[in-house]
């Protein structure tokens, strides 16, 4: 009988532990879905800003990216942005916008 009892006792311990592991689980789960929530938040606020294209004078086409006087060390292949069809054109590699400007 004893160990019949001994076994009821260590079921009743395996199982309350289970539990309180599920709930636990569960407040780790909230927790993720409240930090992916924020950070899509973030992400968004991102999205919407708006982006100013850099201005171009046609003294200085053709245009190219990444502009001049960005620094050496954070540089993709240079491209050349076609600007004489539309006026306005965007960077491949890192999404800079140009636009072209008349010269009044």
């Amino acid at each position: 009988m004893e160990n019949v009892t001994s076994d009821n006792t260590l079921k009743n311990k395996i199982l309350n532990e289970d539990v309180s592991n599920e709930s636990t689980s569960n407040d780790n789960s909230s927790n993720l879905v409240t930090d992916v929530t924020e950070q899509t938040a973030k992400e968004e606020d991102t999205i919407t800003k708006k982006i100013v294209p850099i201005k171009v004078n046609s003294n200085d086409l053709p245009a190219c990216c990444p502009p001049k006087n960005q620094a050496h060390w954070n540089q993709h292949p240079r491209v050349y942005i076609e600007l004489s069809k539309s006026g306005t054109g965007s960077c491949p590699y890192c999404g800079n916008c140009f636009e072209l400007q008349d010269q009044d």
